[in-house]
């Protein structure tokens, strides 16, 4: 039981990393496209700039709901950084 709770959240923790590098690839991708009438019609790595951005909107709210799984799993953990960082404002 210990050992499947471990190799989930490590599951977890290694899909939100790699998820959160693509959105950072995706994302620097998009920045520095040529932007203009022309930019649409380029294509990187057999990809346009509509399918880029199609896919940076869709790992970004995967990582986003990895984040919220992740901070429901370790809810507990979360109170207490939120009891100890505001309760002493």
């Amino acid at each position: 039981m210990l050992m499947s709770r471990i190799s989930m959240k490590a599951s977890l923790f290694y899909s939100m990393l790699a998820l959160g590098l693509l959105t950072l690839v995706t994302g620097f991708v998009l920045y520095i496209w040529p932007h203009g009438q022309r930019a649409g019609r380029l294509i990187f790595f057999g990809i346009d700039k509509t399918a880029w951005a199609e896919w940076h909107t869709y790992i970004s709210l995967a990582a986003i709901a990895l984040i919220v799984v992740h901070m429901v799993e370790n809810r507990k953990c979360v109170d207490i950084y939120v009891k100890t960082t505001l309760g002493k404002a």
